[in-house]
C-alpha cells in the first residue's frame, strides 16, 4: 500500500484555518439534508469532518475557489460517504431491518422528489438562491457579496421562494424553519 506524502506547512496551515469552519459544515450539512441526524449520530462527524480537510488541504487552489466553499463541500461529501459506508456494513448484516427505517428511507426519497420538481417551478435566480442557502451553507452576507444586495434582500427574497414553495404543497417545512 503506498504511504501519502505528509502535508507541506502551507496545506498545514490552509488545515488549520478550515478547521474552523467544522461546526458550520456540519450543521449546513444537516440543514441540507433534512431528517439525517439519526444516521450523523452513528458516525464521529467530526472526526470525518477532520479527515475530510486533511485530504481537501492537498488540493485546494485558492485562486479558484474560496476555502469556506471548498472545505464546506470536501466536508459534506465525507459525511456522505461515511454514512453510506456504515448504511452498506449495517444492511449487509444479518440482523432484520426494522420496517420503520425502511419507512423512513422511502419517505426521504419521496422528499427528494418532491423537492426536485419544486425547484423546476423556481427562477433560475430563485434556484441560485436556495443552493447557496440549503446547499453550500453560506451565509447571507455571502449571498449578498454574490447576488450584489444587501442582506436583508437577500433574506427576503429567500423567504418569497420559501413561501412560494410551501403554497406548493410539498414537504418542505424543514427549509423555512432554518431560514
Amino acid at each position: 500500500m503506498a504511504r501519502r506524502k505528509r502535508l507541506t506547512k502551507k496545506q498545514k496551515a490552509i488545515a488549520e484555518e478550515a478547521i474552523d469552519i467544522i461546526p458550520h459544515a456540519i450543521r449546513g450539512f444537516k440543514r441540507a439534508y433534512p431528517g439525517i441526524e439519526s444516521k450523523l449520530a452513528r458516525i464521529d462527524s467530526v472526526s470525518v469532518a477532520h479527515v475530510a480537510i486533511v485530504m481537501a488541504a492537498r488540493t485546494y487552489d485558492p485562486k479558484k475557489s474560496k476555502l469556506t466553499t471548498y472545505f464546506t463541500r470536501a466536508i459534506h461529501n465525507w459525511l456522505l460517504k461515511e454514512i453510506d459506508r456504515e448504511k452498506r456494513l449495517r444492511y449487509g448484516s444479518t440482523e432484520r431491518i426494522p420496517l420503520a427505517l425502511v419507512e423512513s428511507e422511502l419517505d426521504a426519497e419521496q422528499w427528494k422528489e418532491d423537492l426536485a420538481n419544486a425547484m423546476l417551478s423556481l427562477t433560475d435566480e430563485q434556484r441560485q438562491l436556495v443552493r447557496a442557502r440549503y446547499f453550500s451553507a453560506k451565509t447571507f452576507e455571502e449571498m449578498a457579496k454574490e447576488f450584489d444586495c444587501d442582506r436583508r434582500t437577500v433574506r427576503r427574497r429567500l423567504m418569497e421562494v420559501l413561501s412560494f414553495l410551501e403554497s406548493l404543497e410539498t414537504p418542505l417545512d424543514d427549509l423555512s424553519e432554518s431560514a
